[in-house]
């Protein structure tokens, strides 16, 4: 499962995404990595342990933010941490570039040459979504293959197909079961990207502003 942000309550808190660390500011402070977006629930906490936070300014340093506590202002907390779920969700993604790799634009005249420019996708992730579009990640990039459109142009879809499964981690049953949580704020190109981060276990850093 990934992981894109902390939540630091000492008063417990219900229906978060499982995406996110829920802890307390103990075990915040004594954490050796604290680089994912961090959201601290309640202003005492947050002016009592850190010497920047400020009434006025919800953002305490680079990843670290603050909201109030239900007890002190719940329809601001309740907006706070709405904007801060999907923010860290969005910074999860912030930076990859996506490609539609479309024969006619690319002027790719046959099967045999797409699957030639496919090569330098090898090692990717891959997803096959509903027999209708392959996406891969690969090098902090994302890249969709219509396969329906191949069958218009007249390429041999099965043909690619297959040299994507001998080159790529090519995933074809129903993944969106296993992303429900993400999917919710992210669009399903971004599948093959989620398996290799939970393949991998790697965390980013947070670009909220």
């Amino acid at each position: 499962m990934i992981i894109v942000g902390n939540i630091v309550t000492n008063g417990g808190i219900i229906n978060i995404p499982s995406n996110f660390n829920i802890l307390t500011i103990e075990d915040y402070l004594k954490a050796d990595n604290n680089d994912l977006p961090t959201l601290i629930i309640g202003w005492d906490l947050a002016k009592t342990n850190f010497d920047k936070a400020s009434i006025l300014k919800k953002k305490i340093t680079n990843n670290l933010y603050w909201t109030f506590a239900t007890s002190e202002k719940r329809g601001v907390f309740e907006e706070d941490l709405k904007k801060f779920i999907k923010r860290s969700y969005d910074d999860y993604i912030k930076g990859i570039k996506f490609i539609n790799i479309d024969p006619i634009i690319f002027k790719i005249n046959s099967t045999e040459e797409l699957i030639e420019k496919l090569k330098s996708l090898v090692g990717g992730f891959a997803y096959l979504y509903s027999d209708r579009v392959v996406y891969v990640y690969h090098n902090f990039s994302l890249f969709s293959i219509d396969l329906e459109q191949l069958d218009f142009i007249g390429f041999d879809r099965e043909k690619v197909l297959s040299r994507l499964r001998e080159d790529l981690m090519l995933f074809e049953k129903e993944e969106e079961k296993n992303f429900k949580n993400e999917l919710k704020y992210l669009n399903i190109k971004y599948i093959p990207f989620l398996m290799f981060k939970d393949a991998t276990k790697n965390t980013t850093s947070s670009l909220i502003c």
